[in-house]
């Protein structure tokens, strides 16, 4: 890791309709994308994704 910015994208509703969920299209949540920014590169980082067809929840781990 390197200090800096970075973002990544979950595709919330990919992962459902590949799981047999029939979702509408376009989906409440088709993906949820999340932004953010590393300045100590020592620390432990990990993000806990919690999410369902309708909504997520997304927070930095290891603080």
């Amino acid at each position: 890791m390197t200090r800096g910015l970075y973002e990544v994208t979950f595709g919330v509703a990919a992962y459902y309709r590949a799981n047999g969920v029939e979702l509408p299209r376009p989906a409440f949540v088709e993906d949820a994308v999340f932004r953010f920014g590393i300045d100590r590169v020592s620390e432990h980082f990990h993000i806990p994704f919690k999410f369902t067809p309708w909504g997520f929840s997304l927070f930095r781990g290891g603080a």
